[in-house]
């Protein structure tokens, strides 16, 4: 049986830079549990294969940052636009 975590939203996922090697994809939100896992979720979903991570912490700010193989055929910004309509919500930005 599948195990099912809670899905979170993140105020901001964004490409932080694309090459043939690897993409960064960034993921920021106010810190809650599930937040690591929910945006290797979201890249797992997405059929992407996770090189590294690394996590920045602020305050309550949290920042995910993934490097992953790229996929050929796909267009990355497509990806994050794809990823930003599942799990960004972005009235969760704290100012």
């Amino acid at each position: 049986s599948n195990v099912e975590f809670p899905s979170c939203s993140f105020s901001k996922v964004g490409l932080m830079t694309a090459d043939e090697n690897e993409w960064v994809i960034s993921f920021k939100a106010k810190d809650k549990k599930g937040l690591l896992v929910s945006a290797i979720q979201s890249l797992y979903d997405s059929d992407l294969e996770i090189i590294w991570a690394k996590v920045h912490t602020w305050g309550r700010q949290i920042e995910d940052i993934f490097g992953v193989l790229p996929i050929n055929s796909e267009n990355p910004e497509q990806i994050v636009k794809n990823l930003k309509e599942k799990i960004e919500q972005p009235d969760l930005e704290i100012l």
